[in-house]
């Protein structure tokens, strides 16, 4: 029940300083910002250069993956075809290297972004290992999306115990109010076939209630289906007490 991971560039202006025509910044100019070393202008300049790698070219959309599981927005995400241009992956380059410099300040969501680049290959060769000691540090840092993607690349990893994290850091966002972690875990809780998770019906249908009040369209259609599931069985259990 994994979903695509999204790199997040909401709250931020895409422009947030002079470019000349073809999108470079004066020279002087980059020194300036980088110098002063203010995380957010650093991850703005970041996301200035993602908008640029992903501007005028062709899209695909992804869906969810495994067992039926959207994306954290319950549908796909819009993501570059693989037909980047030259100047696209330079962008992508730009991208990661000042995500990279606000990462290392401190800065939660060019933490999260970062990941997203390093799990994806864009900007820089593909690394999971990085990319899940990335999200981690944003997760830490409380940011509820960052603690569920960090679940889906843990999910990605498979390594020994990733697992039972990926599930703790499910059980954490889905407790601060997290709709996509409710889905995730409650299905867990649903099936029982994660060691850490125990098997009980009566806390899924509360972690996936909670999802589906929030428009959590997968929530909702297995909360349905869980419904139906649970009646019949007391149902046939009545006709043989």
């Amino acid at each position: 029940m994994s979903t695509t991971i999204t790199t997040t560039t909401h709250d931020v202006d895409e422009s947030p300083m002079r470019v000349t025509d073809d999108g470079h910044a004066p020279h002087n100019h980059w020194q300036v910002i980088e110098r002063t070393g203010d995380p957010q202008t650093l991850f703005e300049l970041g996301a200035h250069w993602f908008a640029k790698a992903r501007g005028p070219v062709e899209t695909q959309t992804t869906t969810g993956s495994a067992t039926g599981g959207s994306s954290a927005q319950g549908g796909g995400a819009v993501v570059p075809a693989r037909n980047d241009s030259a100047k696209q992956t330079h962008a992508y380059e730009m991208a990661v290297e000042w995500w990279l410099k606000a990462a290392r300040a401190g800065h939660a969501i060019a933490q999260h972004n970062l990941a997203g680049c390093m799990a994806a290959g864009k900007g820089t060769s593909v690394d999971l290992d990085a990319a899940i000691d990335w999200m981690e540090q944003a997760a830490k840092q409380g940011r509820l999306a960052s603690m569920h993607a960090l679940g889906e690349l843990l999910m990605k990893r498979a390594a020994p115990g990733d697992v039972d994290r990926a599930h703790a850091w499910w059980k954490r966002a889905a407790d601060e109010g997290h709709a996509p972690s409710q889905y995730n875990y409650g299905a867990a809780l649903f099936n029982g076939d994660v060691p850490s998770v125990p098997h009980d019906v009566t806390q899924a249908l509360a972690y996936l209630g909670q999802a589906a009040q929030q428009g959590h369209a997968s929530a909702e259609a297995a909360l349905r289906d869980m419904t139906f599931h649970v009646s019949a069985t007391d149902a046939v259990r009545s006709a043989h007490s």
